[in-house]
């Protein structure tokens, strides 16, 4: 696409842009104020170009006073900033309200009335460096970003991480602005730093070679050779360890500063030979009296997770080619070359396992979630941990536990990158009770189990079905070796038989007894209790028992009592 057709399509963008209920405010605001510039930013534009569904739109505003600004904004929904988001503008003073546009650096999330999402607002804006209190290069939270309603959009442009975010769109005229060439690599699929790769990334914010990472895998561009080496050098080992970044602080401060060096250690399996990567060295934030890592875990796990939503074998790829994988997911990088016995496994060892797997999930139409993505990927981690090659099964290779042995260790991965917890619980059930089908094809599973692990939680039931089917499917036998995809078939039939009992019922019935009616029948309290409850269950869902008396009759003949 030439440039006269972008700008072309620029235009009929910001004529549409400027109609979005979120930005209702749009003709208030040029009536009362012409001068300012209103500028759409980042992401936005960068998807427009690209023919790319866009997100929520960004905005930069320049060429008028904050606080007026704000005042046009309440009278068309609310403003939101992230420093106090309970605050209540329209009731402050005016000098407590100027203090608090003061200490938001410019940026304000807004909400129009009638919608229930947000979209970010920003005076244009310079980072300052204040390198006097914190010793290690590229720590994000050094930087002072000042907001400046007089500065050009091309001087905001310069602040951002990538020439392909450094385009703007002026909402007014329709005309684009591309101080930094973007849209060339854009058509050219090349993502660059905007300035000198190492000066922005090494020396500025090392959290923007997780974003670069991130980006190639969201966008598929190549990126540049001298971004590239910046990159390559953020996951390099840092040339001078904590103590002797910090050899002249006090006590109490080395102290803090060398457990948590342990803590990053320990979490990240980084050998004490070894000094820390740049993007885990450890600084002391004086602000808040505690040692943190360069980049923050949460901020890490961030651009993770929303890389992995894009792609999870790109996202693999990519972070292992970078130096990046082996030290924020060590335990991934370890699968490669752990064996499995090939009349099983014939695809290769647990790696190429997992990757095909992930190769079935992102060749279906629709996208199967985050947490089924995250549970294939772990689903035999444990695999690394517990092989042994003395035993007398297939090939001298076994896996002993190694369901519980990965749900463990996925709890412990998570924990440390600080994954919000509803989703490590799930994937860590999931992983711990994937082998649930392959023992029920041996042993037979009773209707209560499969009440138990299918229905009592349905979300968690519906993933782990989902992994199991996955988990067969990239589990390729050699000879007349049964497939794992039987032992899926063989489960999926047991739970779609009992969602037909439940459909028919419009939910399964209640249990027919509980405890109490143990008690009653001079059963005591103990151990004994569930598996009896569990029989009595399952023979309910079978269809054997129907009512409460026969139930009892079924305990008394069965000599329960003790």
């Amino acid at each position: 696409m030439q440039n006269k057709e972008i700008k072309k399509k620029l235009k009929q963008v910001a004529t549409k842009t400027k109609k979005l209920s979120c930005l209702r405010f749009l003709p208030d605001l040029t009536s009362k104020y012409p001068q300012a510039g209103i500028y759409a930013v980042g992401g936005y534009v960068r998807d427009a170009i690209m023919g790319t569904k866009a997100k929520d739109v960004d905005l930069v505003i320049n060429r008028i006073d904050f606080s007026d600004l704000v005042d046009i904004l309440l009278q068309h929904g609310k403003v939101i900033f992230d420093l106090d988001p309970k605050a209540e503008l329209r009731k402050l003073n005016p000098k407590k309200r100027q203090e608090l546009l003061a200490r938001g650096f410019g940026v304000i999330k807004f909400i129009a009335e009638g919608e229930t999402t947000s979209i970010d607002i920003a005076l244009p804006r310079v980072d300052v460096h204040n390198k006097s209190e914190i010793h290690v290069d590229g720590i994000k939270r050094d930087v002072l970003a000042q907001a400046d309603p007089t500065m050009s959009i091309e001087d905001d442009l310069g602040r951002r991480d990538f020439t392909v975010n450094s385009i703007a769109l002026d909402l007014k005229t329709g005309e684009m602005i591309d101080p930094y060439n973007g849209v060339s690599d854009i058509k050219n699929e090349t993502l660059r730093a905007i300035g000198d790769p190492e000066q922005r990334i090494l020396k500025e914010d090392l959290s923007r070679a997780f974003r670069g990472l991130r980006f190639s895998v969201q966008l598929e561009f190549d990126i540049e050779d001298a971004t590239r080496n910046a990159i390559e050098k953020a996951f390099q080992q840092t040339i001078s360890d904590v103590l002797e970044v910090y050899e002249k602080e006090e006590k109490d401060i080395l102290d803090k500063l060398i457990s948590k060096e342990k803590q990053i250690r320990d979490g990240f399996r980084v050998p004490i030979e070894n000094n820390l990567p740049r993007v885990l060295q450890i600084f002391y934030d004086r602000q808040a009296e505690s040692a943190k890592t360069a980049v923050a875990v949460e901020i890490i796990t961030k651009e993770l997770l929303k890389s992995f939503d894009c792609d999870v074998l790109e996202t693999l790829r990519i972070w292992e080619a970078y130096g990046a994988l082996k030290i924020i997911l060590p335990e991934i990088v370890a699968m490669k070359g752990t064996p499995q016995p090939a009349e099983y496994h014939s695809e290769g060892d647990v790696y190429d396992h997992t990757a095909l797997a992930l190769k079935f999930i992102a060749e279906q139409k629709e996208d199967v979630g985050l947490k089924l993505k995250l549970a294939v990927l772990f689903h035999d981690i444990g695999k690394v941990e517990t092989i042994k090659f003395d035993s007398k099964d297939s090939n001298g290779i076994s896996f002993h536990n190694h369901n519980t042995v990965g749900a463990e260790m996925v709890s412990d991965i998570f924990g440390r990158l600080n994954f919000p917890k509803q989703i490590s619980r799930s994937v860590a059930w999931v992983v711990k009770n994937h082998m649930l089908a392959i023992n029920g094809l041996h042993n037979d599973i009773k209707e209560s189990t499969v009440e138990k692990y299918f229905f009592v939680d349905e979300e968690s039931g519906e993933l782990l079905l989902s992994l199991i089917k996955y988990d067969g499917m990239a589990s390729i036998p050699e000879g007349h070796k049964k497939s794992k995809m039987e032992a899926y078939k063989y489960i999926a039939k047991r739970v779609n038989n009992l969602s037909k009992l439940k459909n028919e019922l419009n939910a399964l019935p209640a249990p027919l007894i509980d405890g109490n009616d143990l008690i009653d029948l001079g059963i005591k309290a103990g151990p004994k209790f569930s598996k009896i409850l569990d029989d009595v269950r399952n023979l309910q869902l079978k269809g054997k028992i129907k009512n409460k008396e026969e139930a009892i009759k079924t305990i008394k003949n069965k000599h329960y009592k003790d």
